[in-house]
């Protein structure tokens, strides 16, 4: 165990053990590394259920990252959530990705929908995208890296 030093003292007699309360609620605090004057503030209450919801979806999406798939919510349909992808209503207009981009997602639901079947990430129009951002990107070294990280280890 390493011992606890008080900042002022620089020893542990002034030191006393507090067991804290589970935090309930409180803020976020954003400033963009880019122009520190972006700052934003978000309040949050916490919603036990809620994460407990959002945690078990996390394990879905990690067990189609381990098997090398992209998640889908359904092979069949026009949108996977049920939206309409170019109207003013769908969230897709607020997407990098979306109306005035490359609509990455639609491209790959679409191939779902044709295979009737999961697509494998390494088929994924995001592939393509990440090599013409990064041309030196690797899907195999980017799942090395994920994999590593959940392992506790180093990625190199």
């Amino acid at each position: 165990m390493v011992p606890l030093l008080c900042p002022e003292h620089g020893g542990d007699k002034c030191l006393e053990e507090v067991t804290l309360s589970p935090v309930e609620h409180g803020y976020l605090y954003y400033v963009s590394r880019n122009d520190p004057d972006i700052t934003r503030e978000y309040y949050y209450e916490h919603d036990p259920a809620f994460m407990e919801a959002g945690r078990k979806q996390l394990r879905v999406w990690r067990k189609f990252f381990e098997e090398g798939v992209l998640p889908a919510t359904q092979t069949t349909g026009k949108h996977p959530f049920g939206w309409n992808w170019t109207t003013d209503d769908s969230p897709c207009k607020w997407c990098p990705f979306g109306p005035t981009g490359s609509y990455v997602c639609k491209e790959d639901h679409q191939e779902t929908v044709k295979r009737g079947d999961l697509l494998p990430l390494a088929e994924s129009a995001a592939i393509e995208l990440a090599r013409e951002a990064r041309p030196d990107y690797d899907l195999g070294l980017v799942r090395a890296a994920v994999f590593a990280r959940w392992n506790g280890s180093a990625a190199n």
